[in-house]
């Protein structure tokens, strides 16, 4: 299968992005034996929701967030996995390639959206527990949303 648009550069670039938000967030990182029926649904949930998100954008801004999102979460299940290579998990690799080939047929910077979004993900995470307790609690959801909260860093990706 050629892929048109996700080569081993982007795939590169993608993957590196998710190992950190994966670390950072003591997620599953290529961990293959640990991809059981609760990581797998969480994997496929995530996915439905960000591509309904994209079915039901009503802006290009949407569609965008939609994508990047999309393809963060099976780049997540990827990293998961620890297929390193496009050509690893053939399946996901195209789902990913179509979802870059609608980003270029509406005109999106598609690199430029995923590191502003990585970026913005990153910037969410707090360092230690002192900056958690320093922002009131309505604050801390937004800030620090996942610090010392394992059960809620599931819900990323």
């Amino acid at each position: 299968m050629k892929l048109s648009v996700l080569e081993q550069p982007l795939y590169d670039h993608l993957y590196r992005d998710i190992h950190e938000f994966r670390s950072t967030f003591d997620l599953d990182i290529e961990s293959p034996e640990t991809m059981n029926d609760k990581s797998d649904t969480l994997h496929t949930s995530l996915a439905v929701e960000e591509l309904t998100e994209l079915a039901e954008a009503d802006s290009l801004v949407e569609q965008a967030d939609a994508i990047v999102d999309s393809i963060y979460v099976l780049m997540g299940r990827l990293v998961h996995l620890g297929e390193k290579k496009v050509e690893d998990n053939i399946g996901i690799s195209y789902l990913i390639d179509l979802l870059l080939q609608v980003a270029e047929r509406l005109e999106i910077d598609f690199v430029a959206c995923w590191d502003e979004v990585h970026s913005s993900n990153m910037s969410k995470v707090c360092r230690d527990e002192s900056e958690f307790t320093r922002y009131p609690k309505t604050l801390r959801d937004a800030r620090c949303r996942d610090y010392g909260q394992p059960e809620r860093r599931l819900h990323h990706c």
